[in-house]
């Protein structure tokens, strides 16, 4: 993932954004549940990852992401 920005943004009335590398690959406005989002990225050997975002509420707004369904870290900006 190294030389990826992968960028998940939430907006009250605007909904859920997925971004990589600034061009966004989903949105969802969901009132209801827990949004998925789902992408990818082409990796350095020419394979391509799967993206898999998940937001939900737990004291606040939190967000796991998995690549090719393995959860990475994600850190809040």
């Amino acid at each position: 993932m190294e030389g990826k920005e992968i960028r998940i943004t939430y907006g009250w009335f605007g909904g859920e954004r997925l971004y990589v590398n600034g061009q966004l690959q989903d949105e969802k406005v969901s009132t209801f549940g827990t949004p998925t989002l789902t992408g990818h990225f082409i990796r350095g050997n020419g394979e391509k990852a799967l993206l898999k975002a998940n937001l939900y509420m737990t004291f606040g707004l939190r967000c796991s992401l998995f690549v090719d369904d393995v959860k990475v870290p994600v850190t809040k900006s």
